[in-house]
């Protein structure tokens, strides 16, 4: 979740680049530039999606990599709005969203399973 949500962080200043620059504000977006920052977010993602395969060396069960692979289109429309040259504010605007909807998502899936896991760890010791 760590990646996910420093994703959906960086994704929340992509909006105001602009009039951060203009008026001097320091962000980190502003400090490191569009592109890099971009670049630094796809990467981001692709480690949460990556972070997600090590737990199949812990005790979660399959489902927990599974479900959130559910999201993965999602991502790549992200992915894919970082990518272009001059996206307009209403794509990242719809880009900020995005991100929240992801992380909310994976959230969501990661809970269920780990829940459902668990109801059924109960069911069968019975």
């Amino acid at each position: 979740m760590f990646f996910f949500t420093l994703s959906m962080i960086l994704s929340f200043s992509y909006p105001d680049y602009d009039a951060d620059k203009n008026s001097g504000k320091h962000t980190l977006l502003v400090r490191l530039g569009w592109r890099r920052t971009a670049r630094i977010n796809i990467v981001i993602l692709a480690l949460g999606y990556l972070s997600l395969g090590t737990s199949k060396f812990t005790v979660a069960p399959v489902s927990a990599i599974c479900l959130p692979l559910l999201t993965a289109p999602l991502a790549l429309r992200i992915v894919a709005t970082l990518l272009k040259n001059e996206p307009t504010e209403k794509q990242l605007e719809d880009n900020s969203v995005h991100s929240v909807y992801l992380s909310l998502l994976i959230a969501v899936l990661l809970s269920s399973s780990l829940l459902t896991e668990g109801i059924f760890n109960i069911m069968w010791q019975s």
